[in-house]
């Protein structure tokens, strides 16, 4: 979202496409706790410098060289720090945390929802309450209880969620995390409610596999 902004913003182009797309099913390591939520899937947006549902109002960006995960050339299965980053506060926690302190420093930042990463279904309940907002403001956001932990696709995932149930004028806070270890955070308020993706739907069509 970031560079697809910054092209617009740049008038190399009126209008650009952002996707986030991760296959972590197929890179978890056996027994490792990864294999228990890894996902797979695709989100996508355009940013137009019409801005037709919603305005960017603000964008900070948050790295440090911390290897929570990551993968050798050539190796098929992810490395993690596990636990240990997200516990200590390391990982996740503080990226998410730096990008969204830089983004408040630009100016008023006051949402009513939050389209946050998510590793699992507890993580974005935790960084809410650490960065002091109610867990309600994730209403209607949440995807890894469903999907798991897609990766990259999961915050487009939560913000076309959001979108399709916004109003106009309601202020949504974006945050992502990648493990390399970095964090965006955006403002955006919404000027229409979305058309319906049919998001939802895919999300409640689970098919259960016997793997007995």
């Amino acid at each position: 979202i970031a560079m697809a902004a910054a092209w617009v913003a740049s008038e190399f182009g009126s209008r650009a496409l952002a996707i986030g797309s991760d296959t972590l099913g197929v890179h978890a390591a056996p027994g490792d706790p990864l294999e228990y939520v890894a996902g797979s899937a695709a989100g996508a947006c355009v940013i137009d410098r019409q801005a037709r549902i919603a305005t960017l109002d603000g964008l900070a960006s948050y790295t440090s060289d911390t290897p929570d995960g990551y993968r050798l050339d050539g190796e098929r299965f992810i490395h993690r720090g596990g636990t240990t980053m997200s516990v200590t506060d390391v990982g996740y926690p503080s990226h998410a945390r730096g990008a969204w302190n830089l983004l408040c420093a630009q100016g008023e930042v006051a949402v009513s929802r939050m389209a946050l990463q998510q590793p699992d279904a507890s993580q974005p309940k935790r960084i809410a309450t650490m960065l002091g907002m109610s867990s309600s403001v994730l209403e209607g956001s949440l995807v890894a209880d469903r999907v798991g932990d897609v990766g990259s696709a999961s915050v487009l995932l939560a913000l076309a969620r959001l979108l399709a149930t916004a109003h106009a004028g309601d202020r949504i806070g974006v945050i992502s995390y990648g493990v390399g270890a970095g964090s965006d955070a955006f403002l955006l308020t919404v000027t229409q409610q979305a058309e319906p993706t049919g998001l939802d739907q895919l999300l409640d069509h689970g098919v259960v596999v016997d793997y007995a």
